[in-house]
């Protein structure tokens, strides 16, 4: 999966995950999460991923729960607030969430 940027003027959607790596909105689990830093992902895009798995997925905007391809090791690059480059390399929870935001921000509902 390889998403295009997008410029940061175009008003589209931004992929927000906290500095530490987990969701504010973990839907497995039923509940929000407080979070005190909050790092936002702009035009983010995969680069690379490794280790393909299927995961039943589910989510605020559909009912019910749906089977994706998803991969446990993903490499994302995205922009920040004062555009810089940033890339760093998920796993496992965060990585499934981040790449079901990037699907979002793609028009992707799984």
């Amino acid at each position: 999966m390889l998403t295009a940027a997008r410029p940061l003027s175009a008003g589209k959607p931004d992929a927000s995950i906290p500095d530490g790596g987990i969701h504010p909105l973990r839907q497995s689990a039923h509940k929000f999460v407080q979070l005190r830093h909050l790092q936002h992902l702009f035009n983010p895009r995969i680069v690379s991923q490794s280790v393909a798995y299927e995961a039943v997925e589910g989510c605020l905007s559909l009912y019910g729960a749906r089977t994706v391809t998803r991969y446990k090791n993903i490499k994302v690059e995205w922009k920040t607030r004062t555009f810089q480059t940033r890339m760093q390399t998920f796993t496992g929870n965060v990585a499934q969430i981040i790449q079901h935001e990037i699907d979002h921000c793609n028009g992707i509902l799984i």
